[in-house]
Parts: structure tokens; sequence; C-alpha cells
């Protein structure tokens, strides 16, 4: 499924557009845009790192993992309506600190992997000094956990495909090129998952539910040639609810952090 989902958007790219949010008023002829953002995120998996922690180390109280660095692309088009598509990859590929380790005779690694393709279609809109850009679309996305506790393993895997709908804020501060920002995203996801526990194997179909939000401040500069370049300092949480299938129940998994991210438009 995520080969199909990452062909179907290598294709459609140079059609798609890149971030409204850092966008000014869309030229006669429309724009190009494209970017490149670095998240700093650190995972929460609840209570499957608990368990996992626990019963590698004996100990219940399980160890905050590690803000790690983690990419996510996007390029496009907006037309001169301001209507445009987009798209954007992100992906997280980091072994946990709570599950992973040596402890004594005994070795564990807790792994986990969580992706995202997004399809978007949206339209920009001013309304006075705050500029507004929203839309729907389509996400192809997933999340794996590979858990390995001496020759033990605990494999989990969910891939689906939903809905998504998302709003982006921007209040430009004068005329000093920096701008407060605000996005939310939400998505929900249909698909199957699939999870391994010792001689035991099973896999259902199952709705899953994604939030993410975005705070923070941007500063963009004009660079001649009707190209604009921008970099924005942002706060980041994302939640992924009932992603995780365990023994008794299902758990939720979130990433939190801080982003980088540059772009241009032309």
């Amino acid at each position: 499924m995520r080969t199909s989902i990452l062909s179907m958007v290598m294709v459609t790219c140079p059609w798609l557009a890149g971030t409204a949010v850092a966008q000014e008023q869309t030229s006669a002829g429309g724009r190009m845009v494209g970017g490149f953002d670095v998240l700093f995120l650190r995972a929460y998996g609840n209570a499957y790192d608990q368990e996992a922690h626990e019963e590698l180390s004996g100990d219940s109280v399980a160890p905050n993992n590690d803000f790690e660095i983690s990419p996510r692309a996007w390029f496009g088009y907006v037309g001169p309506s301001g209507f445009g598509v987009r798209s954007r990859w992100f992906q997280y590929q980091h072994d946990l600190k709570a599950g992973t380790g040596v402890y004594g005779q005994r070795e564990g690694r807790n792994y986990l992997d969580v992706y995202a393709v997004d399809l978007d279609f949206m339209q920009q809109l001013h309304f006075g000094n705050w500029d507004f850009n929203g839309g729907a679309g389509i996400r192809g996305g997933g999340v794996k956990r590979r858990t390995l506790l001496d020759d033990d393993l605990v494999y989990s895997r969910f891939e689906g495909v939903g809905p998504t709908i998302f709003a982006e804020l921007k209040r430009p501060v004068a005329d000093t090129g920096i701008s407060l920002i605000a996005k939310a995203r939400g998505a929900l996801l249909f698909g199957d998952d699939r999870w391994i526990a010792e001689d035991e194997n099973g896999g259902t179909g199952v709705a899953v539910g994604v939030g993410e939000v975005q705070l923070g401040a941007e500063y963009a500069r004009q660079l001649g040639y009707g190209a604009t370049a921008f970099v924005q300092c942002v706060w980041e949480g994302q939640l992924w609810s009932n992603v995780t299938p365990m023994l008794s129940h299902r758990d939720d998994l979130g990433l939190m952090g801080v982003g980088i991210n540059f772009g241009i438009a032309r």
C-alpha cells in the first residue's frame, strides 16, 4: 500500500501545491512553491512503551523518549484565483528509548515507523490583515511497531487511507516580514492492521483518527524575480488515536516537538 501511495504522489507532484500559509498574494500567473521541514519530535507511546520497558528491565517507570529528527517535504502550485493543490510527505523512523537497551542478560529494541502522504485541494482567502488557507483532501498513512526482546518478536502494523481537512492562518506583524501562524489538520484513516506476538497473530479492519496542530512564527523575504523565501519556527503536536493493537485494548500514539521549516515560492 505504501509503495502505491508514494508512486501516485511522485506522478502528481509537478501539479501539486505547497504550503499556502507562507504565501503572499498569488501572482497573476500563479506560482510554484516547495519546501522542506526539519522536525524534532518526541514519541509518546503510552501503555505500549510502558509495557515494552517493564518487560525488558522490570522497572515500572519508563524513561522519556528522545527528540529525534524527522523530515517533511512538500511541493506544488497555486493558481491566480488562490485555488491550488498540494502534496506533503512525512516520516518518523527511530528506535525509542523506552524498551531499547541491554539490562543484565536481556537485550531489547523498540522501533517505531510513522509515515503520512497527503494530497490537498485548497483555497486561499484574505480577510483584512489575516490570510486564510483551507481545504480538504486525501491521506495515506501508517504506523509500524517492531519490538524485539531477546528472541521474542512483537510486531504491529496499521496502514490506511481516508479523508483529511485542514485550516491554516497567517497574521503579518506590520511590515516587518514576520507573521504569526497557526495550522490544524484532522484525518480519518480506514485500513487494516496486522499484529504478531509470540505464537499468536491476527488482524482486523480499523478506523484511526489523526489530529495535527502547529503554532509558531514565520519570517519571509523577497528575493527578486518574483521569488519569496521564508523560514518558520513552530511547535507541532500529532495524535494518532486507536492505532496500536495490544493484548486487551488499542493504544494511542503521540508525537510532539518543534520544527524549522524552509520554503520558497515563485
